[in-house]
């Protein structure tokens, strides 16, 4: 048999910081069943994931697009950041390096997205840089809002440059949309 247990060290905190999982198999042997497990820490990396005191650390990712804090609308907590694009695609970037990584290595983006209508395409990804230097954008596939709160999270992403040494975070949005972001997160898988 195989179990998967899930380990949230404080209710609340543990959506947005530092969780943990533990798989335990029970094997078979010649004299019965021997157990093992694997522990295994996430971190979530991302700037500010929750919106619930400011904004800080978000910059916007396209001309003419704007960021705002808004405590009408949470998919955790009392807050979300608030992405209105404008004539051209838009969204948001983390505006610091969040996590260390190399070409090849894997790095897990997601974030809740709430959209009034549906129908608006998004995708998640990451700007790649080496220290400070900008070397380019690696994005997974458009995913279509449904009206609601929308998970987007399109499974590990390698990173592509030769020279990467950090990535943030980059959220895209289509234009003249608005739309709702909470619970920003960013793993080194």
């Amino acid at each position: 048999s195989f179990g998967l247990s899930v380990y949230l060290p404080t209710k609340g905190a543990s959506l947005l910081s530092n969780f943990a999982f533990r798989a335990s198999a029970h094997l078979p042997s010649s004299t019965g069943y021997e157990d093992w497990y694997m522990v295994q820490q996430w971190i979530n990396n991302s700037v500010n994931p929750d919106f619930e005191t400011n904004i800080t650390g978000w910059a916007i990712g396209g001309v003419g697009t704007t960021l705002s804090r808004d405590t009408t609308l949470a998919y955790h907590g009392t807050a979300s950041m608030q992405i209105a694009a404008g004539s051209v695609a838009g969204g948001c970037v983390a505006s610091s390096n969040e996590s260390l990584a190399s070409q090849g290595v894997f790095v897990q983006p997601s974030v809740w997205v709430y959209s009034p209508t549906g129908g608006e395409q998004v995708r998640i990804g990451f700007d790649e840089y080496q220290t400070i230097t900008f070397k380019q954008t690696t994005f997974a596939g458009f995913q279509t809002l449904v009206a609601g709160w929308n998970k987007v999270s399109p499974g590990p992403l390698a990173a592509q440059n030769a020279s990467t040494t950090a990535v943030r975070t980059r959220l895209e949005t289509p234009a003249n949309s608005v739309l709702n972001v909470d619970d920003f997160r960013i793993y080194r898988v």
